[in-house]
């Protein structure tokens, strides 16, 4: 199921900057549905600070960073800096506050996703509780 999307959105083009961002939370959105995660949000705004997927496992609030990138020479986990992390975590605690669920256990990861420079998917890591 992943890899038919993946290739349903295979560009032949070479991928403006903003368009891997999109690509990569597309097939990230994609990985988490195939292991079972409900999506209830994306690029969720609160006030100057963004998360890019909320997702739940039914237990769980689970606030996905994903960090594409078209080079796979080094690792993009390590761009989510401490105060990448600190932005993520008040903009977590604000999106349950507002949905008045604060007690809810949560969760931080950061996905991995790394395309070609025309989008063809190369590969993906998941890292849970990353932070």
């Amino acid at each position: 199921m992943l890899s038919k999307l993946i290739d349903k959105i295979f560009y032949r083009r070479k991928l403006a900057s903003y368009e891997v961002g999109e690509l990569g939370e597309d097939i990230a959105c994609a990985y988490l549905k195939s292991k079972g995660y409900k999506i209830l949000n994306r690029n969720v705004k609160m006030r100057r600070n963004e998360i890019d997927i909320v997702a739940t496992d039914n237990k769980r609030a689970i606030f996905v960073e994903v960090k594409t990138r078209t080079n796979s020479n080094y690792s993009a986990y390590f761009e989510v800096d401490s105060e990448k992390e600190e932005r993520i975590r008040r903009a977590s605690e604000l999106f349950l506050m507002k949905r008045d669920v604060e007690d809810l256990e949560r969760r931080y990861d950061v996905i991995e996703v790394y395309v070609t420079t025309h989008g063809k998917f190369i590969s993906l890591e998941h890292h849970e509780g990353a932070f």
